[in-house]
């Protein structure tokens, strides 16, 4: 009950300010990580658990900790799932990702939500139909690069896709998926895939 009570003091909004450098803070949680980071340890809150050396990230950390005191690389799995990162970090950004499903940024359009700005972007296409990647052979326009980039295959005549049944080649792989189910009755293709 008390961890519970705790808890919920992180959530707690208002107006916090630093004793140090009245800087104000949304919870009294960023106060108090803003003052331990910033005027506590100066901007280097990560401390080796060898010979107390302190660091401003996690990933310098792990990389003290192997070339300094020969220890193996830092492996963090994820409690929810079992993939494991490299980084602090990158665990930190799949556990909102995938885990917490945060989804700050979020369509004007249809009120889809996306994890990352530039998701939005992309989905924005959608929307707008904007096109701006041109195929310098046949001038057709696109929305992304990388349908340009399988365009262009068409052009290099580039059949990497191919039939292990009767050595047809295709281009695209949906070209060659549907290849699979209508003549060779293929049901599942990614076991016959040559790429």
């Amino acid at each position: 009950m008390r961890r519970m009570y705790n808890h919920k003091q992180l959530h707690k909004t208002g107006s916090f300010e630093c004793g140090k450098c009245n800087k104000v803070f949304e919870t009294h949680q960023r106060m108090r990580t803003h003052l331990n980071a910033v005027h506590k340890y100066k901007n280097m809150p990560n401390k080796c658990a060898v010979c107390n050396e302190r660091f401003n990230s996690h990933k310098l950390k792990d990389q003290h900790l192997v070339t300094v005191h020969g220890m193996t690389p830092v492996i963090r799995k994820c409690s929810a799932c079992d993939k494991t990162f490299t980084s602090q970090n990158l665990l930190r950004t799949h556990t909102k990702r995938f885990h917490l499903m945060e989804r700050r940024f979020e369509c004007t359009e249809c009120e889809m939500t996306f994890f990352a700005k530039n998701q939005l972007q992309f989905h924005m296409l959608k929307h707008t139909g904007k096109k701006d990647f041109q195929c310098d052979v046949c001038l057709k326009w696109f929305t992304r690069k990388y349908v340009l980039t399988e365009h262009m295959r068409i052009h290099m005549n580039d059949r990497r896709f191919t039939c292990l049944h009767c050595g047809r080649g295709f281009v695209q792989k949906c070209s060659w998926r549907s290849h699979m189910r209508t003549v060779h009755g293929e049901i599942d293709d990614r076991a016959t895939s040559t790429t």
